[in-house]
């Protein structure tokens, strides 16, 4: 039981990381992209994310654009 309460927090705490992220005004734009982690931790995301989101032209692997395209195709049925 005592492990439990050390690994494992109630669920208000995650509530309050996310007011954090909504209404603090430590996140300012130039965090877009990055995390909030629990507690309100500010973290950069990582290189492999950051490459992910640059297109091919951009020098990145452009995984969000072919992402996108994926949902796009995958959905279009339903809209």
């Amino acid at each position: 039981m005592y492990l439990q309460g050390v690994v494992f927090k109630p669920a208000i705490y995650g509530a309050y990381s996310e007011l954090y992220a909504g209404f603090s005004p430590d996140v300012k734009s130039e965090h877009n992209g990055g995390y909030i982690m629990a507690w309100g931790r500010i973290v950069e995301r990582n290189h492999e994310v950051a490459n992910g989101l640059k297109t091919k032209e951009e020098g990145g692997s452009g995984g969000a654009v072919a992402f996108l395209r994926y949902c796009d195709r995958e959905i279009k049925d339903f809209l």
